[in-house]
């Protein structure tokens, strides 16, 4: 069986097959709030047996999304 996480505007891949990242600060109303929140967000959701990420904005990753959620926020 294959799971998968819907993330919508949180977190987007700019270009469709490039990294997960933050949308861009100026669509934000406080940045640095918001992707503190986020962040600690995604932390909790590692604990999931998840395999698939779904975005509203780049290419769905269909393969490894925890290795991918887990390098994002690592690195955000």
């Amino acid at each position: 069986m294959h799971r998968a996480l819907a993330c919508a505007d949180g977190v987007v891949r700019w270009p469709a097959d490039g990294p997960l990242r933050f949308v861009p600060d100026e669509l934000m109303d406080d940045p640095e709030r918001t992707k503190a929140g986020l962040r600690a967000a995604y932390r909790g959701l590692l604990d999931l047996d998840v395999d698939r990420l779904l975005l509203a904005h780049g290419d769905p990753i269909v393969h490894g999304a925890k290795g991918e959620l887990f390098a994002f926020v690592e690195r955000a």
